[in-house]
């Protein structure tokens, strides 16, 4: 088996994102949502940035939104027929905001027509578990990992717990 980039490249039709990067657009467009959003808080790995100046309930919504929409394009075949397979498993860390931004990220999911299973307060090995377990499309956990607490953000994960990242849709 090749590098972990190779195998994503075999696995995820960039395409169908950008598809749903065009839908995005157009209902914002015509419901006359903003579609302004601090770019800066995209990482290579995951989303970031210092709440609620670049990250707010507006953007989670947003990502919540999306990140529904993506996952559930990457099933293939059987997958498509499961039933845990169309939801995403939500978690949250302690921060203070995140309740609150970890239930406009479920506000968007399910706007977008997925299942959220939100699993509450927990630590990100514990959404890895979960996903494989509840044998989800994926899921994304609340969190900004080591920064200060003034920051928050997400880790969104494909089937399986696989990261998703800049080079497989982020």
């Amino acid at each position: 088996m090749g590098s972990q980039s190779e195998f994503w490249d075999d696995e995820i039709d960039f395409g169908r994102f950008r598809q749903y990067e065009r839908q995005k657009t157009e209902i914002c467009h015509v419901t006359g949502d903003s579609l302004i959003m601090d770019l800066s808080i995209f990482k290579a790995y995951d989303i970031r940035g210092v709440y609620p100046d670049q990250l707010d309930e507006e953007a989670a919504w947003k990502i919540g939104h999306a990140a529904a929409q993506f996952l559930r394009s990457l099933l293939r075949g059987y997958e498509r027929g499961s039933a845990n397979t169309q939801s995403v498993v939500v978690g949250r860390d302690m921060r203070r905001h995140s309740p609150s931004v970890s239930a406009a990220l479920i506000q968007g999911m399910t706007a977008s027509g997925a299942n959220v299973i939100d699993i509450g307060m927990i630590d990100t090995p514990q959404i890895y578990f979960a996903i494989n377990h509840l044998d989800t499309c994926g899921g994304v956990q609340t969190t900004a990992s080591h920064n200060p607490a003034q920051y928050n953000g997400f880790k969104i994960s494909g089937m399986q717990a696989r990261p998703i990242s800049g080079e497989t849709g982020l």
